[in-house]
């Protein structure tokens, strides 16, 4: 009896073995299988094709509502009380974007004397100075001279003076109707030192000619020093002649 259920025993074992082989290995032998499998991979590829196509033509339509939805500016801000801020601001801003007149309308700064001209400041007038007359004193002039003489227009009041000592007078004349003069005096001139003409008193002569002061401002031949001012004709004296 015992033997029987050992027999049974391993009988039964080899029946699982035998099962479990069949199992195992008999389930590969359908090999054509896998090409059917292949099929899916294909279907999956060509669903991506289709997807990017479609997302490409969302973005493309979704910048065209965009801008209307920012235009809108009156829904995004609160109008402004008043109409005539709103009127006021329009034209500022016009008058900002042309800041430059154009041709046909002239600035508004610009001055308009009334008769369509425009008014500028007037050009400084240019002073012409009249030139003066020729003076010569003759030369030349020596240490311990008393006299000096010279030439010079008629009826003019003249002086000679002492430019070195800042205008000291040695003598005043008068030049005569030949346009000569002649001064004389007691001190004695000094060696290395300067002396000059200038205008006298034309109020104390007849003056036919009629000369003013304004006469004898400008010339090529006049000299002007510190504190001697205009000179009429200017003479160095030698220490020794």
């Amino acid at each position: 009896m015992i033997r029987n259920y050992r027999f049974t025993s391993i009988i039964s074992l080899l029946i699982v073995l035998l099962l479990t082989a069949s199992a195992c290995f008999g389930g590969s032998d359908p090999e054509p299988e896998p090409e059917a499998t292949l099929a899916p991979p294909t279907a999956t590829t060509a669903a991506p094709t289709e997807a990017p196509a479609e997302a490409e033509a969302e973005p493309t339509e979704a910048p065209a509502e965009e801008p209307a939805e920012e235009t809108t500016d009156e829904e995004a801000y609160p109008a402004p009380e008043g109409g005539d801020d709103t009127e006021a601001s329009s034209s500022a801003t016009d008058d900002q974007s042309n800041p430059y007149p154009s041709p046909d309308q002239p600035a508004e700064d610009t001055n308009d004397s009334g008769d369509g001209a425009d008014v500028y400041p007037p050009p400084t007038p240019t002073v012409t100075l009249t030139q003066g007359p020729d003076f010569k004193i003759d030369e030349p002039v020596c240490a311990e001279d008393t006299t000096v003489t010279g030439t010079g227009p008629r009826g003019v009041p003249i002086r000679l003076i002492s430019v070195s000592e800042i205008g000291l007078q040695y003598s005043e004349t008068v030049i005569d109707e030949d346009g000569a003069f002649v001064f004389e005096f007691e001190r004695a001139l000094e060696g290395q030192t300067s002396i000059g003409l200038k205008i006298g008193d034309l109020s104390q002569v007849e003056n036919a000619d009629g000369w003013t002061y304004d006469d004898f401002i400008s010339s090529p031949n006049y000299y002007e020093r510190p504190f001697a001012g205009i000179l009429l004709d200017l003479v160095n004296i030698p220490a020794e002649c």
